[in-house]
């Protein structure tokens, strides 16, 4: 089930990489698109990356994180209302 959702989070990223870049939305682009091989237009997970460039899954990925990230509230610690 993992290799699943990885591929489908991944196919989902590119499709949102090609709506930037191309300004294509989405919905354009449903699951069965996927199976189009024959057109190079179309988002595939295998153009996005699983792990940083040079890095591993398992690495520490906010290593290198602007310092303005460490000013956000925890959200483990939040208030109750």
């Amino acid at each position: 089930m993992r290799p699943l959702l990885g591929w489908a989070t991944a196919f989902s990223f590119d499709r949102l990489r090609l709506w930037l870049e191309t300004g294509r939305e989405p919905e354009r682009w449903p699951l069965t698109s996927a199976l189009a091989f024959w057109r190079r237009d179309r988002p595939r997970a295998s153009r996005t990356l699983r792990a940083p460039a040079g890095g591993t899954r398992a690495g520490d990925h906010l290593r290198e994180a602007p310092v303005t990230l460490a000013t956000l509230p925890d959200p483990a610690r939040r208030s109750p209302r």
